[in-house]
């Protein structure tokens, strides 16, 4: 609900003054699978929560592939 269903980080449970990344930005494209499945795991800045303790590892590289469906 964050990122928005277009992964540009304009969704409608993005917090007020918050940066939701986009996951078209080439820079987000640019990191590894695994530090998208960090990001997944462990949560960042407080504002993305940590969603580790409620995925298996199979559903974090599910996550990974679609976010992946987002670059070029």
């Amino acid at each position: 609900s964050c990122h928005g269903l277009s992964g540009r980080g304009d969704g409608p449970g993005a917090p007020p003054m918050a940066r939701v990344p986009s996951f078209v930005d080439p820079a987000v494209q640019a990191r590894t699978d695994e530090q998208l499945a960090e990001v997944i795991v462990q949560g960042r800045g407080g504002f993305m929560p940590a969603f580790g303790d409620r995925l298996p590892a199979t559903g974090v590289a599910a996550i990974v592939r679609h976010l992946r469906s987002f670059g070029p």
